[in-house]
């Protein structure tokens, strides 16, 4: 895993149906810094969209390069 210590994590969403890209303005928070794990606490305007996205994680180092991780993420509409 990728170790997190000192990183700070960003995300943006790229939505697969229409290319629009945006910054997720939810929480994100180191919770395990040497196992690299984080947590993602979505805002209403992170999920008010459904649709499928790639979600770019960003780890910022400060003076080091910038490690990022692409995964799918899906937002189901509401019932």
């Amino acid at each position: 895993p990728l170790n997190l210590t000192g990183a700070t994590i960003t995300a943006r969403l790229l939505d697969l149906a229409t290319s629009t890209a945006r910054a997720a303005t939810g929480t994100m928070e180191v919770i395990d810094a040497p196992a690299g794990l984080f947590s993602w606490v979505y805002s209403a305007a992170d999920v008010t969209t459904a649709g499928a996205f790639n979600v770019q994680f960003t780890a910022t180092y400060g003076a080091s390069s910038d490690k990022t991780l692409v995964e799918l993420w899906e937002v189901e509409a509401a019932i």
